[in-house]
């Protein structure tokens, strides 16, 4: 995508100053007094903890009218430790997020952050609790970046006031004709597509953001990194009011390390070792533009009468047939959700190849499994449990939940019991359950996979809201426009 206004893109050399938008003026207002009381002492006065973060997919995000998120996760966490309710401040930009922070518009900021020299100036941070690199980004295939005079001449996209920026700044110092655009509003989806669709050369993303979105964009490939690795880690304001604040922060992340819930919650959001092979990528993305319109207004309206996020229902079927109504597999299975005679039945289907029936039965029968799981089981566990039955049979499921807790885990956490589910192809396994061998890697593939299609339509979503804000925004912006003052010439 080309430098726009619509993207709010600066070509470096150029920082205006980002203002706070008014509704996070009244809150530092409201928040930041000259008196300013220690922060932890406020979060309890108040019974919450705020915190200020950007809406992505590495950060917090809504699922199913739930709020998901490794930073989220963290943070709720940290929350809950301390026995006090989570408010989370979302903000559009990094600078944003920088200044109602330093002001004590809120307790902390937590959005993937890097520590670095020079918002150390500004802000404090915690202990680390991921190391990631900034890579560069670029299209399979051609030459691979491995220098700095690799990036010279070329188009790079960053987020603006990003450690990104700031490691090209670094670089420029050796290197004067480095050159790069700043972009405000967009995610790491949006960047990875800029390159994909030759908009840019290069994109800068930290290495996660990468991961989490890399079986998504086959086309791409990671090149070098820029500068020393990365720790993330949260910021609070400078002061002797953070202090005690800190202290606790600095506790809580090292007691998440020693219990291993921090590997957990990196596995669950970063761990790319289930990508999706280039070729599935490739069909997913091409139909999602050419398959998906045809039968997303169906599929919202089925989503609605269950309460349920589209994008959750779509990316089913699309596991189940690549969103085709009259797919058939050598066991019989038909339709859109791939249902059994049998199953059809029951959940009163007449017409398997009825894309609409198909979706309603496959729904309902999910429910059904969804309901019949154990009450203390909550979301998004539970889902993604019912997901795995409705793959592998409840049964078999079952078998998987006894053998997690016969090794010690939580037969009630999916990260537990997807660990055991492909011990049910081993004999030594599955010949002490009650229900057999199954291929039981496949519905562990089954659930992931639907996950990262319902977050890349979620984010895909987002993506097209936002370009068509801005070419609103732009539009309004050029009516507005004084005609010029004479032609031929430039005006100063």
């Amino acid at each position: 995508m080309s430098t726009t206004k619509s993207q709010s893109a600066r070509r470096i050399g150029t920082f205006p100053i980002v203002a706070l938008s008014a509704v996070l003026i009244g809150i530092v207002l409201a928040f930041h007094s000259p008196h300013t009381p220690h922060l932890l002492d406020s979060i309890f006065q108040d019974n919450t903890l705020r915190i200020a973060t950007r809406n992505g997919p590495t950060t917090y995000y809504r699922e199913q009218g739930e709020m998901r998120g490794f930073e989220y996760d963290l943070a709720q966490r940290f929350a809950t430790q301390l026995g006090v309710e989570l408010e989370v401040i979302s903000v559009d930009n990094l600078q944003d997020l920088f200044t109602t922070t330093s002001l004590g518009g809120v307790h902390l900021a937590a959005a993937g952050i890097a520590d670095t020299p020079k918002r150390r100036e500004k802000l404090v941070f915690s202990d680390p609790y991921y190391i990631v690199d900034t890579v560069v980004v670029y299209r399979a295939g051609e030459a691979k970046p491995r220098s700095a005079k690799d990036l010279l001449d070329k188009s790079i996209a960053v987020i603006a006031n990003s450690s990104h920026a700031e490691a090209l700044s670094q670089l420029k110092q050796q290197h004067p004709k480095l050159l790069w655009d700043e972009l405000q509003r967009l995610e790491s989806i949006d960047f990875l597509e800029m390159v994909r669709d030759f908009h840019y050369d290069y994109a800068l993303i930290d290495s996660n953001e990468f991961a989490i979105n890399r079986e998504l964009f086959p086309s791409l490939s990671m090149g070098m990194s820029i500068g020393k690795p990365q720790p993330l880690a949260w910021a609070v304001m400078k002061g002797r009011a953070s202090n005690s604040l800190l202290e606790k922060i600095n506790q809580f992340i090292e007691q998440q390390q020693s219990n291993g819930t921090l590997d957990q919650l990196i596995a669950e959001y970063f761990d790319p070792s289930n990508d999706m092979s280039r070729g599935s990528a490739q069909t997913f993305t091409k139909r999602v533009e050419n398959v998906l319109p045809k039968y997303r207004g169906m599929i919202k309206d089925v989503a609605q009468e269950f309460d349920m996020n589209w994008h959750f229902l779509a990316a089913m079927a699309y596991q189940e047939s690549h969103w085709d109504p009259r797919a058939k597999s050598p066991t019989g299975v038909r339709g859109m959700m791939m249902l059994t005679q049998i199953t059809a039945k029951e959940m009163g289907i007449t017409n398997r190849l009825d894309a609409e029936q198909s979706l309603r039965g496959g729904l309902r029968y999910l429910m059904k499994i969804y309901d019949r799981l154990p009450e203390r089981i909550i979301d998004p566990d539970r889902t993604n449990l019912a997901l795995a039955a409705y793959n592998v049979g409840l049964g078999h499921l079952e078998d998987a939940r006894v053998i997690t807790q016969r090794q010690g885990k939580n037969p009630d956490l999916w990260q537990d019991v997807k660990e055991h589910l492909p011990l049910l192809q081993k004999r030594r396994w599955y010949s002490k359950t009650k229900f057999g061998y199954a291929r039981g890697q496949e519905p562990v593939d089954y659930v992931t996979n639907i996950r990262r299609f319902e977050s890349y339509l979620h984010w895909h979503d987002v993506s097209e809201q936002n370009r068509q804000l801005d070419e609103t925004l732009e539009g309004k912006a050029e009516e507005e426009l004084p005609l010029p003052l004479g032609s031929g010439s430039d005006v100063l």
